[in-house]
């Protein structure tokens, strides 16, 4: 298994936001990242003969930058393209669920948000 910590330390050991965070924070300082479980409805999965080797986790980051449209623009492609790359001995591959970050607008207080949402392809431990 993957959690979602473990995620959420790759992506602060990307070097590319000043704040990586994981679940609800209510003060999100600018330059960030929110990592959080993406709710979806995935068809439930079980390889023929009962042997997953494989298991996906489902994440959505939440790019929290600044009040520039353009830096934050191009911070959220950044990280985008930093998380297509994603692998390790664990994780197998990532894939992207959009073609490119998604823009939310701002939030209260002018800062520009983006969304990118992608699957974790991780190997499981063996038995």
């Amino acid at each position: 298994m993957i959690t979602l910590s473990e995620i959420r330390q790759i992506i602060e050991d990307l070097g590319l936001s000043e704040h990586t965070y994981m679940g609800n924070v209510d003060n999100k300082k600018d330059k960030s990242i929110g990592v959080y479980g993406r709710r979806s409805i995935s068809a439930f999965k079980k390889a023929v003969g009962g042997n997953d080797s494989y298991n996906i986790k489902e994440v959505s980051l939440l790019i929290h930058w600044n009040k520039s449209p353009g830096q934050s623009e191009t911070a959220a492609y950044d990280i985008f393209n930093a998380v297509q790359s994603i692998a390790s001995e664990k994780i197998l591959f990532v894939k992207l669920a959009n073609n490119e970050p998604v823009p939310i607008g701002t939030d209260k207080f002018g800062i520009y948000e983006y969304l990118i949402d992608f699957d974790v392809y991780y190997r499981l431990e063996e038995v």
